[in-house]
């Protein structure tokens, strides 16, 4: 029985039974809408849930943002390798991180790297691909032998080899005595006896002779001697015989022509109606906004249809008009300030009102400039726009950083120098030398002080101790002097004394005369 018969039998991913009616089996018809993964029961029109790397949004299947691997209308689930998901999108790791916790912690380093205990990623020895650290080496490039635990590159042209040996060259060459010895010029790889098993291009292999003969002139691969199968770049293939594109040489075509090979040269010709690249006139390899590329044609889809997957259904419309009960673009109008989308707001104009954009981060506002409720990752400023929550107090730490609550939004901020953890700024919980802090603070131990900072301490002490000598010797200087004027004050006459000594003088001499 045919594996595509239903009800009887299971239909496979991107397609759905059109009866549940096991008297009447037919066959599995694919879903109508572009990448839808599983349609609804017996509805081809009607889609429940993408393929992966899509996200379903008014029965149409999106294409995830750059570097998502999986998505919904609100932003991104999962990064490719090397990217995280921050407020729904992918922004990149650190340096040579595959996988992280946040934009400055990584959990898996690229190949060639290792972790270090600050969770960044540091290179392993040259011609190592896996390490645990900058000397440890588990597992060597292709190209490099682990020799004493050192990778060591092989022997030049080798890009295989153990214990010094060589089993695999690089093309045109051969191995000979664990070395790498040309082949014959005109061969791309050949035995070790030297017979060509590949030719180069421009030439042909002789089976019986193993040798390979030149091809005729701007050849690239030829059938026989004389008989050309494939020209050099900027050639065409005319009867067998490679002729000069000069439309190509001199890139004379547009965007949207081809250039066209005839026997006496080229010319560019435009391609189809809503072809945006093309090889001929007859096949089209991408297609315009608002065709739909079948049988290497373009068919035009239904009006205001930006993306369908039969002419008359389509997957998303224009910007600026939305879908109708039955699959129709109209304008994107509202009435009475509703009507639109969550993310949108309704604006007046002349013409009729329409849905317009919310700010940023904004899951329901009243104009374009006025939020009244954030998306989910969003809070409110005191200005109420909503601003991203990169981080929340109380989660687990990045090494060297902490969660700085502010206004415009909560962020991973830098600790204080030396330090591991912390709880702000200026307060550090664990120092990068598991040393315990000081006041908040992550001091230089005294076996660290260097021997320009040990000089510079003994010649600030030998300055401070000169000072203070002198300052002493300088005051003992001033109190001998100031001893001096004191006694010499002792001694000195005054009007007084002398008067009362002479007249007692006189008094003497006068009495004894």
């Amino acid at each position: 029985m045919n594996p595509y018969i239903c009800p009887t039998k299971t239909c496979p991913e991107g397609t759905v039974c059109p009866t549940a009616d096991k008297t009447n089996p037919q066959m599995c018809q694919a879903c109508e809408i572009f990448n839808c993964r599983k349609c609804q029961s017996y509805s081809r029109g009607k889609c429940q849930a993408c393929r992966y790397g899509y996200y379903l949004e008014s029965n149409t299947c999106k294409a995830c943002k750059e570097n998502c691997e999986n998505c919904g209308s609100r932003g991104c689930f999962n990064c490719i390798p090397g990217y995280l998901v921050k407020d729904g999108q992918c922004v990149k790791c650190v340096q040579d991180c595959n996988i992280c916790f946040g934009e400055w912690a990584c959990k898996e380093c690229n190949q060639g790297f290792f972790k270090d205990r600050f969770y960044n990623c540091q290179p392993c020895a040259p011609g190592c691909s896996e390490c645990t650290s900058k000397w440890s080496c588990s597992r060597c490039l292709p190209d490099h032998n682990f020799i004493n635990k050192v990778c060591q590159k092989c022997p030049e042209n080798c890009i295989n080899c153990e214990d010094n040996k060589c089993y695999e060259c690089v093309d045109g060459y051969r191995a000979i005595k664990d070395v790498c010895l040309p082949c014959p010029e005109s061969c791309k790889k050949c035995s070790s006896h030297q017979e060509c098993q590949i030719c180069k291009d421009g030439y042909l292999l002789d089976m019986k002779s193993n040798t390979c003969t030149l091809c005729k002139a701007n050849c690239r691969a030829c059938s026989s001697k004389d008989v050309c199968g494939l020209c050099k770049d900027h050639h065409d293939l005319v009867g067998g015989e490679c002729v000069p594109s000069e439309c190509n040489t001199n890139n004379l075509c547009g965007p949207t022509q081809f250039c066209d090979a005839k026997s006496t040269g080229s010319t560019c010709v435009n391609c189809m109606e809503g072809c945006d690249s093309c090889k001929t006139l007859e096949v089209c390899s991408r297609c315009s906004t608002g065709y739909l590329k079948q049988d290497d044609r373009c068919l035009k889809c239904a009006p205001n249809c930006q993306q369908c997957s039969v002419v008359d259904t389509c997957n998303q419309c224009l910007t600026g008009y939305r879908f109708t009960n039955d699959q129709q673009c109209v304008k994107d109008q509202c009435e009475n300030k509703r009507g639109c989308s969550q993310g949108k707001s309704c604006k007046e104009l002349d013409s009729g009102n329409i849905c317009i954009q919310c700010p940023d981060l904004c899951k329901v506002c009243s104009d374009t400039d006025t939020c009244t409720e954030c998306l989910k990752y969003a809070r409110f400023t005191l200005d109420k726009k909503c601003v991203e929550d990169q981080c929340q107090q109380n989660i687990s730490q990045f090494a060297g950083f902490y969660c700085k609550v502010q206004d415009n939004g909560n962020s991973w901020e830098q600790c204080p120098a030396n330090c591991f953890t912390c709880d702000s700024k200026t307060v550090c919980t664990q120092c990068k030398d598991n040393a315990p802090p000081v006041d908040g603070a992550c001091v230089i131990q005294n076996n660290q002080i260097s021997n320009g900072s040990m000089i510079g301490i003994v010649v600030g002490i030998i300055a401070v101790v000169g000072i203070v000598i002198g300052g002493v010797v300088y005051a003992v200087q001033m109190k001998k002097k100031s001893n001096l004027v004191q006694k010499n004050s002792n001694v000195k006459p005054n009007k007084q004394n002398i008067q009362f000594q002479i007249d007692e003088s006189v008094r003497i001499l006068t009495k004894t005369e």
